[in-house]
């Protein structure tokens, strides 16, 4: 029997992900009412949670859809076209 699916990846090269809020800055009410960093260890209420995206570079591969996978399970032929 051949290799799982998932174990069937190709590279394709690389290319730069995005993660949405991967950097979250909280911000409480200080008692004049302005925005002040939260610290840690802080029981104060969130009055302004800030998420930062954070872009990085990620390795893409390619493998089977879950249709190829289950027929090349099953000992079907794919063909693609």
């Amino acid at each position: 029997m051949s290799a799982p699916c998932a174990a069937q990846l190709q590279e394709n090269g690389e290319g730069e992900g995005i993660l949405p809020s991967a950097i979250v800055q909280r911000f409480t009410r200080n008692a004049a009412g302005e925005f002040e960093p939260m610290t840690a260890g802080s029981t104060r209420v969130v009055a302004l949670p800030i998420g930062m995206p954070v872009f990085s570079k990620v390795e893409r591969y390619l493998g089977l859809s879950a249709d190829e996978c289950f027929q090349q399970q099953a000992g079907a032929v794919i063909v693609s076209g």
